[in-house]
């Protein structure tokens, strides 16, 4: 077999030719890219979400259509707060009216403590997907890990966590979620979720700030390839002057010429995988997207003093 025209005069390969520096590139090339790289399961998830806790009726459906014309695109629900219909409504006339699809929109909801059970978390969630309108959830979480009316030390909180966990598995498995996880759940809480466990959460959202930073828990997660979504990162309103007023959080907002609550919201953002804002404030919702430019900027210094 004749070679073709172009291959019919090669010069011999001399190893000596190519320079060290780009033999040792080479090698390293593999774990240069690796580290480069974000971990698969954080492409599945935007870093910043809309909260929608306590937002009702046409106030929640407004701040959905505000947050995502304002470029959010995971907004987090639950069944406790009785506003997936609103959202849901939000979510039709965002892609009437803003050419934004479902399909572009991460949306969470929750099984609240007193739909946890096998049964009762499959119907919990079809009535989420009924209220929003859509077939599918791309992210279902555990709300709580104890039930309703139920001491928290009782023993048929883990029966209740692991037949819940089931059902979200089974629902995974038919294709009514994408990604299944757990909220507010404490490393017994986890551990004990890890043992029966056939999929393991992709999420565990928390309450995550300078004042409560849960150092174990965070490490937990990480370490079983977890990943952690703070809420509340400026505290409760009451505690948000105490945050502000942190030496650190004062001396990083006057250095980068932002709010203190930019500042919150970036260290949440290096400190987490997701955070979740909650607002009906428009000008809020500007500030918590510019974070996410101040959390790539902040210093790790800084981020640390914090």
């Amino acid at each position: 077999m004749k070679r073709p025209p172009h291959c019919t005069h090669r010069a011999p390969f001399r190893i000596q030719q190519v320079p060290l520096s780009a033999l040792l590139l080479l090698l390293l090339l593999p774990t240069l890219r690796s580290m480069a790289a974000p971990p698969p399961a954080l492409l599945r998830i935007p870093r910043i979400g809309l909260g929608t806790f306590q937002l009702k009726g046409d106030v929640a459906k407004g701040a959905v259509l505000e947050g995502l014309k304002q470029g959010f695109r995971l907004v987090d629900t639950a069944r406790v707060y009785r506003n997936e219909e609103s959202i849901g409504e939000a979510l039709k006339e965002a892609e009437e009216k803003l050419g934004i699809r479902r399909e572009e929109v991460f949306v969470t909801s929750k099984i609240g403590p007193g739909d946890q059970g096998y049964d009762k978390a499959i119907a919990a969630c079809e009535e989420s997907l009924r209220l929003l309108g859509t077939d599918y959830l791309d992210l279902l979480l555990i709300h709580w890990p104890g039930q309703a009316k139920i001491p928290s030390d009782s023993p048929t909180n883990r029966d209740a966590r692991q037949e819940s966990w089931r059902a979200l598995e089974h629902l995974l498995e038919a294709g009514r979620v994408r990604h299944i996880g757990v909220s507010n759940f404490e490393p017994p809480h986890l551990k004990q979720l890890l043992e029966g466990a056939v999929v393991k959460p992709l999420v565990n959202q928390v309450e995550l700030h300078p004042l409560h930073y849960q150092q174990g828990l965070v490490s937990l997660c990480r370490s079983h390839g977890i990943l952690v979504q703070s809420y509340s990162p400026l505290g409760s309103p009451e505690g948000f002057p105490t945050l502000s007023a942190l030496p650190a959080v004062a001396e990083a907002a006057e250095k980068h010429g932002c709010s203190t609550a930019r500042v919150l919201l970036g260290w949440s953002l290096r400190m987490s995988d997701s955070t979740l804002v909650r607002t009906d404030k428009p000008d809020h919702m500007g500030d918590a997207i510019a974070a996410l430019g101040l959390a790539d900027e902040m210093e790790e210094a800084w981020v640390e003093r914090i």
